[in-house]
């Protein structure tokens, strides 16, 4: 199944919730499919990468890790100044070229800026402690920002990616100053970390949980500006660590619109499932 197909079957379910009354409702079996259909698009997209790098996949991984893997001692060791009583996750994204090699864009982190940094600090730590407020509750008084919202870069075929902005721009468009190109193979790299106890734990696409928190990538901001500038694959990096053995390296590859559009049906799924109770 490839991304137009499942984006078709996700879309006829969401319609059917729509239009169906409370009886003929199976939700669960529903977003169970859903899940599925994520899961067999992200292989194929992982089947594809495969043959189109045949022969030298292991030296895209490792580069493909070296661009984002370090990502998580990155954002650990930067912003002395106190980010370490942060209660967000913390993430960081490239954007990374498998055929020349070579991180086009970024890396980028959710840090806030170290001026704004200092109004979210309450006596060394995170000042959403000081009200209680849960992890994943909002955000309105966080100055965080989401990695790959920092892309600028727009994805084109390779042989358009070295012309000017000029070159495409129509007299109705609106081009960012700053906005580049970058070729069509272009990956969005991702890796982070989330506090759990007194540690931290790598943040990864769980491709074999029934529950979307997990199966899914979790921002429809990140999601939805990355489709927009073309980006076709993310690619998640964490590192598996067991005590007393060689950190293991991970890499694994999803389609972004296809996780969009799951997304979405999720948010629909969810209100209906409020409704239900």
């Amino acid at each position: 199944m490839h991304r137009e197909e499942a984006i078709e079957e996700i879309g006829k379910r969401v319609r059917h919730w729509s239009s169906a009354g409370p009886r003929d409702l199976e939700l669960e079996r529903d977003a169970q499919e859903i899940l599925e259909i994520v899961r067999v698009v992200d292989v194929v997209r992982s089947m594809e990468l495969s043959n189109d790098f045949l022969g030298i996949k292991k030296d895209i991984l490792g580069d493909i890790f070296s661009a984002g893997g370090r990502i998580v001692c990155d954002i650990l060791e930067a912003h002395g100044w106190g980010y370490e009583g942060c209660h967000r996750a913390m993430y960081a994204a490239n954007l990374y070229d498998p055929v020349s090699k070579t991180v086009v864009e970024g890396t980028y982190t959710n840090l806030p800026s170290e001026n704004l940094g200092q109004f979210c600090m309450w006596d060394g730590s995170c000042i959403r402690g000081q009200f209680n407020k849960p992890h994943f509750a909002s955000y309105e008084n966080c100055p965080a920002v989401h990695a790959a919202g920092h892309f600028r870069k727009m994805v084109l075929p390779r042989s358009s990616a070295e012309k000017s902005v000029s070159e495409f721009m129509t007299e109705d468009d609106v081009v960012d100053s700053v906005t580049t190109y970058a070729p069509h193979d272009t990956m969005w790299v991702e890796g982070g970390v989330y506090r759990s106890g007194d540690g931290f734990k790598n943040w990864r696409i769980d491709e074999t949980s029934s529950k979307p928190k997990s199966a899914l990538y979790p921002c429809i901001r990140c999601l939805t500006h990355c489709s927009r500038l073309g980006i076709e694959t993310l690619a998640v990096v964490w590192v598996e660590n067991e005590e007393d053995t060689e950190p293991i390296e991970h890499v694994s590859f999803h389609d972004v619109e296809t996780h969009l559009a799951a997304f979405i049906a999720f948010e629909v799924y969810n209100g209906l499932m409020e409704v239900e109770e």
